[in-house]
């Protein structure tokens, strides 16, 4: 019994952490315009479905904490399963409280649909409220059972997350503003620099290709500049292939 109850209250400790997880990396990518229209200006589809993928998780993740312990002749791992392997009827009736405050949660979970929108839409501010209330319920009821357990409180709502969407949000920010640096001709400095620099090679190169000497010119330039180093490793191009897709 004991091994069985050590079992579950690691799996639900861990489910609680990657809720937390995905939580805190949808905030950061998806509860501020400015964010939002950077990754629509990025890849709009893809990080819809993300969107759509994280949020969806942590719905179903939390209502499957709360569901009952037994099912269609199965045993689920929920909070109240945990709560009658050790046989505590006080955290029992803090569950039953607990799922007040995840019935808003509970109701999307089992009447709202998916959604296929193109573009990454910002989380509402309702939903931001219900899933942080959600959320704190459960830490108060894991906390419950490590107190019993004689365990230390677990910190759930901070993660340990390296490469965080504030990593992300930074590495498309820096792609971003290089290829608009691009566009208005200002990579490292001055448009002159293409003016009054271009060598007979890049002149060569040019006929050759049939491009603008200063097309050239930047290709010369981007090949040291850092960022572009980054988006290669980051997308596993090359710098010709990054550069082709400006």
């Amino acid at each position: 019994m004991e091994q069985e109850i050590k079992e579950l209250y690691n799996f639900l400790a861990k489910e609680l952490v990657d809720m937390n997880s995905r939580w805190i990396i949808s905030k950061q990518l998806y509860t501020s315009k400015d964010t939002v229209a950077l990754l629509n200006q990025t890849a709009p589809s893809a990080f819809s479905l993300f969107f759509w993928s994280l949020y969806d998780s942590i719905i179903l993740g939390i209502s499957r904490l709360t569901d009952k312990p037994e099912g269609a002749d199965k045993n689920h791992f929920t909070l109240l399963k945990l709560a009658q392997l050790m046989g505590n009827d006080r955290i029992k009736r803090e569950i039953a409280a607990c799922k007040a405050d995840l019935r808003p949660i509970r109701e999307r979970r089992n009447r709202q649909k998916g959604h296929n929108d193109r573009r990454a839409p910002t989380i509402p501010v309702a939903a931001r409220k219900e899933i942080d209330t959600a959320l704190s319920a459960l830490t108060r009821v894991m906390h419950s059972f490590e107190k019993e357990l004689g365990l230390s409180p677990m910190a759930y709502d901070i993660p340990i997350l390296p490469g965080d969407g504030t990593v992300l949000l930074s590495i498309l920010k820096k792609y971003s503003d290089t290829t608009e640096r691009i566009r208005r001709g200002h990579m490292l400095g001055s448009t002159t620099y293409y003016n009054n620099h271009s060598t007979h090679l890049d002149e060569a190169v040019a006929e050759v290709h049939k491009v603008p000497v200063r097309a050239v010119a930047e290709r010369h330039l981007l090949a040291t500049d850092p960022v572009l180093q980054v988006l290669c490793q980051v997308y596993g191009l090359t710098q010709d292939e990054i550069l082709t897709r400006q």
